[in-house]
């Protein structure tokens, strides 16, 4: 049976751990929308510029969603 500051220590590892792959979502987020999906990198054709700007702001409201945690 754990005690109860074996299980703590195990809850922060595991805290850690996840924010620590967050920060790497995060991260890879950040990388993926600038360098595919920005809008500015779009502006020769209509449509597809019109495309990115709706996917840009998807991985936006995504980024929001899991910097917030």
């Amino acid at each position: 049976m754990l005690s109860t500051v074996d299980h703590h220590f195990r809850s922060a590892d595991m805290v850690f751990c996840f924010r620590s792959f967050a920060r790497t979502l995060l991260s890879a987020f950040s990388t993926y929308s600038l360098q595919q999906w920005h809008p500015d990198k779009c502006t020769r054709t209509p449509s597809l510029q019109a495309e990115a700007k709706r996917k840009f702001q998807q991985i936006h409201e995504a980024y929001q969603a899991f910097s917030s945690i």
